[in-house]
């Protein structure tokens, strides 16, 4: 598995360069320094922002940003891909001073698929990071359309500019928000939930169902648009049929959206942590 990372990664710069070997991806310039210890109060930064897709594609900030949060951002992991204890590591140092901050500069034009290898890059020169996938038994879903027939609405360019306060409610309940397209935007009512899509895929929303129940999910669904749709359910087992004010995942699936997921045994690929740097090395 090891082996074909690498040739992917050498795939991937080969495209980006327009050579056939070419150097790896990497960004234009990064800074990696520990954050300087902070509580987390109202109106301060955390995580990551800019790059391909937002108001700032050349330049990436990153404030407070632990290792888990880099991995999963570099290898596009879901939740239950990343085995968090796969090596006997000490992450006190950082965790001690407020996990990482990081400034990069992305070359122009790059997608966020090339993003992720430059990220992959930094890893593996700033912190040393060595690491696998392996399989692992697990629960997995396929996403399929009940007997009578999906109920998603084919995306259409919205020509509305209703104003936060002039929102209404949809026919599940949800509030008419506005997401960017191939994105959603969610409102929560206690352990009611509202998610609203627009122009994504039944393959988005396999993916979004997979971070709910914490196990692979493949798109049998042969629909093959992309579609604008709310769901509206409890959080909690997505089966249960006892969660207050609205139904659960699973039942939301079927009522609102025509949608089925079947559970079956099988297995998950999981990203294993071979080795990585409590500290990076300097810039």
């Amino acid at each position: 598995m090891t082996r074909r990372v690498a040739i992917a990664y050498v795939f991937a710069s080969c495209i980006f360069y327009g050579q056939e070997v070419g150097p790896p991806l990497q960004f234009k310039a990064a800074s990696v320094k520990l954050s300087e210890p902070s509580r987390i109060e109202p109106g301060k930064h955390w995580g990551c922002s800019g790059g391909p897709g937002t108001d700032s594609p050349t330049q990436i900030r990153c404030e407070h940003v632990f290792m888990r949060s880099l991995l999963m951002l570099a290898f596009d992991l879901l939740p239950y891909e990343y085995k968090s204890d796969s090596a006997p590591r000490n992450f006190s140092a950082p965790m001690a001073t407020g996990g990482y901050t990081i400034s990069a500069e992305v070359p122009r034009g790059a997608t966020a698929a090339q993003v992720r290898t430059m990220w992959q890059h930094l890893l593996a020169t700033r912190f040393h990071l060595t690491y696998h996938f392996e399989a692992k038994d697990s629960l997995v879903y396929n996403l399929m359309v009940v007997e009578g027939g999906p109920k998603l609405k084919e995306s259409v360019p919205r020509t509305d500019n209703l104003k936060r306060s002039q929102l209404r409610t949809d026919g599940n309940g949800c509030p008419i928000l506005h997401p960017h397209p191939g994105g959603a935007e969610m409102a929560r009512f206690g352990r009611v939930v509202c998610y609203v899509f627009s122009s994504v895929t039944p393959t988005d929303l396999a993916r979004f169902i997979s971070v709910q129940t914490g196990a692979p999910v493949t798109d049998l669904t042969n629909l093959k648009g992309k579609y604008d749709f709310s769901i509206r359910f409890a959080q909690g087992p997505i089966s249960d049929a006892s969660l207050p004010s609205a139904p659960s995942l699973l039942e939301a699936l079927r009522q609102q959206l025509g949608l089925v997921i079947e559970q079956k045994s099988g297995t998950a690929r999981v990203f294993v942590v071979d080795n990585v740097a409590e500290t990076p090395s300097e810039n």
